[in-house]
């Protein structure tokens, strides 16, 4: 996809990127609070959302964040990696995924990792072929 660019999330981007949290987690009891979280600290110290766009239309978003507390260990988190179904198979994801790593590397972090539910075979699948190693249940652990 040429004219894809993956870019730091803005306040502008905040409404696509709820509505494809609200698809990732239908159904889930809990959406509301995270809703409300996404909103409160998608700006704040220790976390950044990209997005993947084309003409400024969003195809998918990477939530990640390294809380302080053990960032001395090198520990990054992939919150959350959402592709639009119509987009999938088509590298975006890995595109995500190797922004972020450029800016975990340059906060010192070398290890990101990936809970991913049992149910979700399609995004352990994903996960593996880019690389990552499971570590237990629902972990994926990657070196960056």
């Amino acid at each position: 996809m040429q004219n894809l660019k993956v870019r730091i999330a803005n306040n502008s981007d905040i409404k696509t990127i709820t509505k494809y949290y609200h698809k990732l987690y239908k159904g889930n009891e809990n959406q509301e609070f995270y809703k409300s979280k996404i909103i409160l600290m998608r700006f704040r110290s220790g976390q950044f959302i990209l997005v993947a766009d084309v003409d400024r239309s969003i195809l998918g978003y990477i939530w990640v964040i390294w809380y302080e507390h053990i960032k001395h260990k090198g520990i990054g988190y992939i919150e959350e990696l959402y592709v639009h179904e119509k987009y999938r198979k088509m590298h975006i994801g890995v595109r995500l995924i190797n922004e972020a790593k450029k800016l975990l590397r340059a906060r010192d972090i070398n290890t990101i990792y990936f809970a991913v539910g049992r149910h979700m075979t399609e995004s352990q699948n994903f996960y593996e072929t880019i690389g990552a190693r499971k570590s237990d249940e629902i972990w994926f652990e990657m070196d960056i």
